[in-house]
């Protein structure tokens, strides 16, 4: 039987690594349902933030690349070769993964809607957050109007991973209950076998921030909370894209003001294949964000065995209870310093046996029904049955 056909248009995608959870949403969505649907994925030729193309790609031309077809654009060529892909993409549905990228988004949903009538699902990713929303305010503001008034979204279905992203999106825009189809994020796969140890001196913490230095992921936050902590050791390591200069230089502002017992040190960005093995190295997992439609880092951090301390702003709730760290409300700033000094007071043998319990924990939490929510409502989309 042919499988159906989903074309997904992304700025990034693999190999890149530095633009974080939209590749691995991607990426992730296509080894699981790869078997049954035949994706094809067209994407920019770079990573984020880079000059020059992926090294040994071949642009503007279908590459097999695991479980999909990718087709990397060459930067300035993407008006041609979109028209050129979506007239010859008779019987396959559309899949956007943003509402604001011109390129990726924008763009061919234009073409699409003149050239080819393909049905359309977008996936905002989060992009409606109160958090998200509230960067570049204004020209967004501007955008959803703009839509909003010249229906260039009329008709499209919104691919959403849960209940808080659809309350999200319908503060913003006008969608009916028949627009939306549901589809869990899915991770990057099942926890390993085993975990191992990590050192612990008296009254320190070892934290690991894993994300693109941005004004959504709160770093800032994370400063202000450093500076209120004088009463134990604190080495934070962020990872991540440096996304705006004129952020980051507040932030390193920030960090030359913070207490002696404090360090903070940026450690670049890291590929996919290197995370699990770097999150295990730390006592705790920190992430402040204005807002996470899931949050694949704090996911692998807990199959890592590394306990999370995030805000209230993603999908991951209840955390204490589940054993598998923390989330707090942003208002309240000392209870995450609270956190933060619990854990530094822990031996070497109260940590691990909490990294340890992270570890167990998360390996309880099933991904096999998400798998099948979103083949339900992948097929449910393109008008067939699963």
């Amino acid at each position: 039987m042919k499988k159906p056909v989903i074309l997904i248009f992304t700025r990034y995608y693999l190999p890149g690594f530095k633009a974080g959870g939209p590749i691995r949403s991607v990426a992730n969505l296509v080894e699981w349902l790869g078997e049954e649907f035949r994706f094809k994925v067209v994407t920019s030729d770079r990573d984020l933030d880079s000059d020059s193309p992926y090294p040994g790609i071949s642009l503007n031309t279908w590459t097999k690349r695991g479980k999909a077809d990718v087709f990397y654009t060459k930067k300035g060529d993407e008006f041609r070769q979109f028209k050129k892909i979506l007239r010859s993409a008779k019987g396959s549905a559309v899949l956007l993964n943003s509402f604001f990228d011109s390129h990726y988004s924008v763009l061919p949903l234009i073409l699409n809607r003149y050239l080819s009538r393909l049905p359309v699902l977008l996936s905002p990713r989060g992009e409606f957050s109160e958090g998200a929303m509230q960067i570049k305010k204004l020209k967004k503001k501007l955008f959803v109007s703009f839509s909003s008034i010249t229906g260039l979204h009329r008709g499209v279905g919104w691919a959403l991973s849960n209940k808080h992203e659809k309350n999200d999106l319908q503060r913003v825009f006008s969608v009916s209950e028949e627009q939306i189809y549901f589809t869990p994020n899915l991770p990057s796969g099942e926890p390993g076998s085993s975990i191992r140890d990590v050192d612990k001196e008296n009254e320190s913490i070892r934290m690991i921030f894993l994300s693109r230095i941005s004004s959504k992921k709160n770093v800032h936050y994370i400063m202000d909370l450093l500076s209120g902590i004088t009463d134990c050791r604190v080495t934070l390591d962020l990872y991540g894209t440096l996304e705006d200069s004129g952020y980051w230089q507040d932030i390193q502002k920030k960090i030359a003001s913070l207490p002696q017992n404090i360090t903070v040190r940026y450690k670049g960005a890291i590929p996919h294949h290197a995370v699990l093995g770097k999150l295990q190295e730390y006592h705790l997992f920190l992430l402040p964000t204005k807002g996470e439609n899931f949050g694949h880092a704090i996911y692998e951090s807990m199959i890592a065995g590394t306990p999370v301390l995030i805000s209230r702003q993603t999908p991951w709730r209840q955390l204490q209870k589940k054993g598998l760290g923390w989330d707090i409300p942003l208002d309240q700033p000392e209870k995450f310093r609270e956190i933060i000094r619990q854990v530094a007071s822990m031996s070497k043998e109260e940590i691990n046996n909490l990294k340890r319990n992270v570890f167990n924990s998360i390996r309880k939490v099933s991904v096999s029904d998400d798998v099948v929510q979103n083949s339900r409502a992948l097929h449910k989309f393109m008008g067939g049955k699963p």
